[in-house]
């Protein structure tokens, strides 16, 4: 069924006719390979992650400690083979994802006939053309591979290899062209994603001890796709946050359980009104950094004119003793300004059409879709309720008055009685 989702295709931030979207999306017809456009992807054995206990992650510049792993052991004869197979394997690798290019792609740009830069495949090739056999001998395996790093031939090897201070070799990488394009959308990289992760795991299941703990990274596009749906999650987390603080809020504002209750109703009916039939069904938005951002933010704009409706509701003369005439109240009291301040804040907004950046574009959509909706729905389904289900008076059975009266009188009781 059609939702939601994070951009299909990559954000533009400007109108088609600007001259920097028109470079953007015309850069690619200008003569270059595709080399220069897919995204790279590496494998690390003996790397363990990053130790970021105590670090502020609001603060860019600290990245934590690097934690390397204790079992990562590459000096027996089955890890040294193993390592050289895994850069044969990985070019053989199908993946069937759009991202990949579809059904009977691969993994790694070009397939067999991709290149692989793999330590170990040039390693063998070093030791064959000094009458060499490779693996070599566990006991002898570091100090050749040193050597091997500090000749012409490992030279072009120096950063895939890392040995410590005492000379002991603490990671080895594997670098790799995948098959997807950059730049993309977390809705294209998450599969290929996926089909990386459950190679690597594989390769962890068969691998000899020592090599068993692979990992892979494609540093910018895999941490750009898990900020794309973070920022979905998190604006469907900021949305449940927001609505209760929103209940919650209207509740004691108004003091009715089921005035605030509502009101909540008319918020959420907002919100989606905004996001399902205006971002989605008229603009076919996806969900990008505007929208995600936007829709928390609507739901401040959404509280006003039902807060205010629902406070002259519920704050109607004791004379109006019926839902009818309470509601009626609050219409005269209060409509009038609703409506004078939707039409300026309407015009406020609109001016954000003016602006040539697709994201304040966005917001004059986003500010006055919601006043509209918001208006609509604080002046016929609110009242509309309020009169078919509000309370008739100021004490009913959801009022909220007594509790609080009965919480007033004890605390000048008490504080008299000191």
């Amino acid at each position: 069924p059609p939702q939601l989702d994070p951009p299909g295709k990559k954000e533009a931030w400007s109108p088609p006719q600007h001259l920097m979207q028109a470079f953007s999306n015309n850069r690619r017809r200008f003569m270059s390979s595709d080399e220069d456009r897919v995204v790279p992807v590496d494998f690390f054995w003996g790397l363990g992650g990053m130790d970021v206990r105590g670090v502020d992650k609001y603060d860019p510049v600290q990245r934590g400690e690097l934690v390397l792993d204790t079992s990562f052991d590459a000096s027996s004869p089955e890890a040294q083979t193993f390592l050289k197979q895994v850069c044969v394997d990985v070019k053989i690798s199908p993946c069937d994802a759009p991202g990949c290019g579809g059904a009977g792609s691969s993994l790694v740009r070009n397939g067999v006939d991709g290149k692989v830069v793999c330590p170990m495949q040039g390693f063998a090739s070093w030791l064959a053309k000094h009458n060499q056999s490779f693996p070599v001998p566990e006991n002898s395996f570091q100090t050749k591979l040193k050597e091997f790093i500090a000749s012409d031939a490992g030279e072009a090897y120096a950063a895939h290899v890392g040995f410590d201070a005492t000379d002991k070799l603490i990671f080895i990488r594997v670098s790799m062209k995948s098959t997807l394009v950059f730049p993309t959308v977390a809705k294209v990289a998450r599969p290929v994603f996926d089909t990386w992760e459950r190679f690597v795991s594989e390769l962890n299941l068969k691998a000899p001890s020592g090599v068993h703990k692979a990992t892979q990274t494609a540093y910018y596009t895999w941490t750009w796709m898990k900020t794309q749906e973070a920022l979905v999650e998190n604006m469907f987390s900021g949305l449940i946050i927001c609505f209760v603080m929103a209940f919650f809020v209207l509740m004691f504002s108004t003091m009715d359980l089921r005035v605030g209750l509502i009101s909540t109703v008319t918020i959420a009916g907002v919100v989606t009104t905004v996001m399902g039939v205006g971002v989605h069904g008229i603009m076919k938005w996806s969900l990008g950094i505007g929208e995600s951002i936007a829709a928390v933010i609507l739901i401040g704009l959404s509280v006003d004119y039902c807060v205010h409706l629902a406070n002259a509701y519920v704050e109607a003369p004791l004379v109006c003793d019926t839902r009818e005439l309470r509601t009626q109240h609050a219409l005269m009291t209060m409509g009038i300004s609703i409506t004078a301040s939707a039409i300026t804040t309407i015009i406020s907004g609109s001016m954000l059409w003016l602006c040539i950046l697709t994201f304040f574009s966005k917001f004059a959509f986003l500010i006055t879709a919601t006043i509209v909706s918001s208006t609509a729905w604080s002046l016929f389904f609110l009242p509309a309720a309020l009169s078919s289900i509000g309370p008739a008076g100021r004490y009913s059975w959801s009022s909220l008055r007594p509790a609080r009266n009965w919480v007033v009188k004890n605390w000048r009781e008490k504080r008299n009685g000191a």
